[in-house]
């Protein structure tokens, strides 16, 4: 299976994955095709999951995931995984161990920082990331994570439906504000949006209310304890939050700011 056609295979189930989870209801049929040709079934597919580490109970539900894709009428085809400790020489690792055993196609790893290395190692394997990192792409690795330029299109579309068009954008400094930032001043114009500031800051930082211009709205691509204390920061102004799939890191209905 060559990469135009694993692509070709994947977009006509016109996937939209989230966190990478649904991505992983194709497995079973892409697992068949690999499977017909070798007589391994799943075992041809391999996927990286962090099942110690910080990023633990992501993982596992992940693993959960594909079990449930896998476990009705068709445990053979259940893709092994493999620890990667949520570390990017866990991750090497764990690809060398998934190939050693066979695997034909990586799913995984989590992180962009992770991916480098798998992708040393993966020779001509296909490497399908669960990074939203789209510059993976032009190392060799399809990118399944919703990248910030999916994120800013789709919430600048929903927002210019409501009347929203003045528009902040709120990060913590680092690689995903970056690139949300290029994408979003990428697309504003087109979209019918101003985006009034961008400001890449830490959360506690004072001041945030003022910064914002004349926004109608803020875009908060963020996720955890960093979007709950924006959300306290932004306590008591009548902007519209817009959010992320960052936002699902959580659980943000529990949070009254939000």
């Amino acid at each position: 299976m060559n990469r135009r056609s694993f692509l070709q295979s994947t977009c006509a189930r016109g996937l939209v994955p989230v966190l990478g989870l649904p991505m992983l209801a194709a497995c079973g049929d892409i697992a068949q095709t690999a499977g017909r040709s070798s007589g391994r079934g799943g075992r041809d597919f391999a996927l990286l999951l962090p099942l110690t580490g910080e990023a633990a109970a992501l993982g596992e539900n992940m693993a959960r995931a594909a079990s449930l894709v896998t476990q009705a009428g068709a445990p053979d085809r259940a893709p092994k995984i493999y620890d990667t400790q949520d570390t990017a020489e866990g991750s090497a690792n764990a690809a060398r161990q998934a190939i050693d055993n066979g695997a034909k196609i990586l799913l995984g790893p989590l992180r962009a920082d992770q991916t480098a290395g798998v992708l040393a190692v993966a020779g001509n394997r296909p490497v399908i990331t669960f990074s939203n990192d789209d510059t993976l792409g032009a190392q060799g690795a399809f990118v399944m994570g919703i990248t910030p330029a999916q994120s800013v299109a789709t919430m600048f579309s929903y927002a210019r439906a409501q009347g929203l068009t003045r528009i902040a954008v709120l990060s913590r400094a680092g690689p995903l504000g970056q690139a949300t930032e290029t994408a979003a001043r990428a697309l504003a114009a087109a979209g019918g949006i101003t985006i009034t500031s961008v400001l890449q800051r830490d959360p506690d930082d004072g001041g945030l209310q003022g910064a914002l211009g004349q926004a109608q709205a803020v875009f908060l691509p963020e996720g955890g304890a960093t979007l709950a204390a924006f959300a306290r920061a932004l306590r008591g102004s009548d902007v519209q939050l817009l959010g992320s799939v960052q936002w699902g890191v959580a659980d943000v209905t529990a949070d009254a700011n939000l």
